[in-house]
């Protein structure tokens, strides 16, 4: 799915060059996903410990894609000690 530079020069001279970006949870597919409502979101991208999350499906330190309800990639945890750890945060 890459582009040759010409090929990215050629999409953005047309105004279609966001059509050749992978949606953040393709690009991640390898990382478990996590939703988060909003509350949850305002403590991740503060950078404080998400505890009591209704997840039996993450490992311990495992990494995951932290996104909102519509599909908005928020950053990256890990999983310590049943809670998740905001690793790197993207978005306030």
């Amino acid at each position: 799915m890459a582009l040759t530079l010409d090929d990215i020069a050629a999409k953005q001279e047309r105004g279609i060059i966001e059509e050749s970006f992978a949606h953040p949870r393709q690009a991640l597919s390898d990382l478990a996903a996590i939703e988060l409502d909003d509350v949850n979101l305002g403590n991740f991208t503060q950078g404080r410990l998400i505890q009591g999350l209704p997840v039996s499906v993450v490992n311990e330190n495992e990494v995951c894609a932290v996104f909102d309800s519509v599909e908005t990639l928020y950053g990256i945890g890990r999983w310590q000690e049943g809670a998740l750890q905001p690793f790197c945060v993207l978005r306030q």
